[in-house]
């Protein structure tokens, strides 16, 4: 997990440095001392024993504090797609189809037919294919902030590092946490 953790900080903004931090230091001087190779692994071994033990995880757990930056941004297109799940099945007529699979991908809308039945039932399905695509990315990355939210402190401060920012809303907290574990269960 340390190796794991030093990767993690290193493609973290200096800012989320600063705030796992937590002690007053800006991202001004995270930068600097980051820039430096020897201040770098000193800071790095700091922010670790800062974010606390993770204990024992489940494998949902496990699967995303093995993620990098990027493949996180992948999981949050992800687990939105499965959030817009419901208005997605109901594409019937080829060349929208076409057109939602040229813009996620067909292993994206794949996997989100597959999550369909965790798609929050009280979610717009009228929506246009584009505006589906156009908020998935946040909607997945709301629903990985309130994933964030319920977990332990040293899990959820690991993960806030390098996750695609956003804030949730009460609708990603009770949705949005089962679809992350199940997401992160089926790569």
């Amino acid at each position: 997990m340390r190796d794991r953790d030093r990767d993690r900080i290193a493609e973290a903004p200096a800012d989320r440095i600063a705030e796992a931090l937590g002690c007053g230091i800006g991202a001004g001087l995270v930068e600097r001392l980051m820039a430096e190779p020897r201040l770098r692994l000193r800071l790095v071994d700091i922010t670790v024993g800062r974010l606390g033990p993770t204990g024992a995880l489940n494998q949902a757990q496990a699967a995303i504090l093995g993620m990098a930056r990027g493949a996180l941004d992948a999981l949050a297109l992800r687990v939105g797609a499965v959030w817009h799940a419901r208005g997605a099945a109901r594409i019937i007529d080829g060349p929208t189809r076409r057109m939602l699979t040229a813009r996620w991908g067909d292993d994206v809308v794949a996997f989100a037919l597959n999550g369909l039945p965790l798609a929050p039932p009280d979610e717009p399905v009228d929506l246009a294919p584009e505006t589906m695509v156009a908020l998935a990315p946040a909607e997945g990355s709301a629903c990985l902030a309130a994933w964030c939210a319920v977990q332990p402190a040293p899990i959820a401060s690991r993960i806030a590092l390098v996750r695609p920012p956003a804030s949730w809303a009460p609708k990603h907290r009770s949705w949005g946490p089962a679809i992350v574990d199940w997401a992160a269960g089926h790569p």
